[in-house]
């Protein structure tokens, strides 16, 4: 039977102290690059794991954040996924990610879980609906940041968002600099801050350049590809639009 390999083996086998190793493995100290190559050489031929579950209950962190997003498939989401993975990397810590699909219930059982497993914090992309619950739901030492979308009733944490108003009437201004006057839309799911925001700018532009709105032109989706096409079906047949406004979450 095969002796479980130890810190203090890598240690011994590097030629370095075990405080070197765990430094290495947290980053929490600075350790010259050749020194670190070798711990890191060594970990691999001895094919040594650091036991995270242990790390925890000594430092009191997981060294895992919890991201919920709506919706794993859309493009948008997997690229904003890779990126906060990549930059944790960095730091240190690991990434448990759930689907969310734009189901509030969903959101709270998977914001429950993620909490029973004592996450060092939580990035959310909240789907529609009344987050008032999160005051409760919500651990006080347990942080969260919110992206993409407000939650609706309750905002405990931080928000990183753009400005969706400005940049949905820059895309409609622009269009109407171009001759367009029937400008159809597609909103997303009905309640999220994105979409009414973004339907806002358009609206906001079309009266500024004292174009009426017609509400026949904005459609109202469910941010998937078959809600898209149907919509985008409806408006090229019933609407004599000349130019299309997305919005595609």
């Amino acid at each position: 039977m095969q002796m479980k390999v130890t810190m203090k083996d890598v240690a011994r086998e590097a030629g370095v102290s075990t405080a070197t190793v765990s430094h290495v493995i947290n980053k929490t100290r600075f350790v010259e690059k050749e020194t670190k190559d070798k711990v890191l050489r060594v970990m691999k031929k001895l094919d040594y794991y650091p036991n995270f579950a242990a790390q925890s209950l000594r430092s009191q962190k997981s060294k895992v954040i919890g991201l919920i997003v709506p919706d794993i498939a859309n493009f948008f989401f997997t690229a904003v996924i890779r990126g906060i993975e990549n930059t944790l990397r960095k730091y240190g810590y690991n990434l448990i990610l759930a689907d969310s699909d734009e189901n509030l219930e969903i959101e709270k059982e998977q914001i429950r879980v993620f909490n029973a497993k004592s996450v060092d914090g939580l990035i959310v992309a909240p789907a529609s609906g009344d987050h008032t619950f999160l005051k409760k739901l919500l651990k006080r030492n347990s942080p969260v940041v919110f992206i993409d979308r407000k939650p609706q009733g309750c905002c405990p944490g931080d928000c990183v968002l753009v400005d969706n108003v400005n940049g949905a009437y820059k895309a409609v201004s622009a269009l109407i600099n171009k001759g367009h006057s029937r400008i159809g839309v597609i909103a997303g799911v009905p309640g999220l801050t994105t979409s009414e925001e973004r339907v806002e700018g358009y609206e906001r532009a079309l009266v500024d350049y004292g174009i009426k709105v017609d509400q026949n032109l904005i459609k109202i989706g469910n941010s998937r590809y078959d809600g898209g096409y149907k919509l985008m079906k409806e408006l090229l047949l019933n609407s004599n639009i000349t130019a299309l406004f997305v919005l595609i979450i």
